[in-house]
């Protein structure tokens, strides 16, 4: 009689890309970005933008620029499913010519984008505050696409470790 003998699977090194793959696909999406701005007078605005990426473990260098206007951007995004929808981003006019400094995708949330906008013109022409700090995370543009993609990747990268 003769006896097969099973080989046992090292399920470390496919476990470990797996974490790995995870790991970096999560980093992508943990994004933000931090606005001060301070108005000393009126029509006069001093703004300073830092952009964070793998949830502040990188950051990139800090912009400063004088505020004179701020826009909100309507475009078309498709979901991962095919449909498409109004989405919204918020962008800074510096005077600078045609210079434009973008500062956060707000997806579908209109209201959002519009009262950051608000928020920023009312300082500009010297309503309230003589200051103001926005802080908006980006953790993926749909949550639901983002588990998806960590699952299949996990998927994938365990499939091709098995070969």
């Amino acid at each position: 009689m003769h006896m097969y003998r099973r080989k046992k699977a090292n399920i470390l090194p496919t476990l470990g890309i797996s974490l790995v793959a995870v790991s970096f696909l999560i980093g992508m999406t943990g994004k933000s970005v931090k606005l001060t701005c301070n108005s000393p007078e009126r029509r006069y605005v001093h703004c300073q933008q830092k952009r964070s990426n793998f949830y502040g473990l990188w950051t990139e260098p800090t912009q400063s620029f004088r505020l004179r206007g701020a826009e909100v951007e309507e475009y078309t995004d498709t979901d991962s499913d095919g449909n498409t929808q109004n989405a919204y981003r918020l962008y800074f006019n510096t005077g600078n010519g045609n210079e434009r400094i973008d500062f956060h995708d707000y997806g579908r949330d209109f209201e959002k984008a519009f009262a950051d906008r608000g928020r920023l013109l009312d300082l500009l022409i010297g309503v309230e505050e003589s200051s103001l700090s926005l802080h908006r995370r980006n953790i993926g543009s749909d949550i639901s696409t983002t588990v998806k993609t960590i699952f299949f990747a996990s998927v994938a990268v365990s499939f091709l470790c098995r070969r």
